[in-house]
């Protein structure tokens, strides 16, 4: 039998819903074509395209507004999750971390979903774009548009 403790099993299970809050919302992206900010003739090919070029290398006038609709995607996301699992997201944020260690024995605490959406836009949504490559964001960074 193995030995576990509770904070790996809750940030482990915390792990697995936040990759799927992200990975859904990434997939929201990848369907969002309107208001792209690249121009009928680019490359690009979505809006989740453009937040990757522009978290790489440098965010445009437009950056608040992807921001925003991260968010707002992020945020219904969460809407659609059972509160225990909002609730281990949100013990992982710096808030959560604090309110644990002061209060683990004290009773109820208040979960503010902001905290959660914060936590999910940067180690899930905005660390991924970071990260993620194409042919189609290869040619964007490469060209002389860019």
């Amino acid at each position: 039998m193995n030995v576990v403790s509770k904070s790996v099993l809750l940030s482990t299970f915390a792990e697995e819903i936040g990759q799927k809050v992200g990975r859904r919302t990434i997939s929201q992206l990848q369907r969002l074509r309107d208001g792209m900010q690249s121009g009928d003739d680019s490359v690009l090919a979505n809006i989740w395209d453009e937040v990757c070029v522009q978290a790489q290398r440098e965010e445009s006038v437009s950056w608040d507004l992807y921001l925003d609709l991260i968010r707002n995607l992020i945020e219904q996301q969460l809407s659609k999750l059972k509160p225990h699992e909002v609730g281990a997201l949100w013990l992982q944020t710096p808030e959560g971390e604090l309110w644990s260690e002061e209060n683990h024995r004290a009773g109820e605490g208040s979960i503010l979903l902001e905290d959660v959406v914060e936590h999910v836009l940067a180690r899930y949504v905005l660390s991924a774009a970071c990260d993620w490559d194409n042919p189609r964001i290869r040619k964007y960074k490469e060209s002389e548009l860019y």
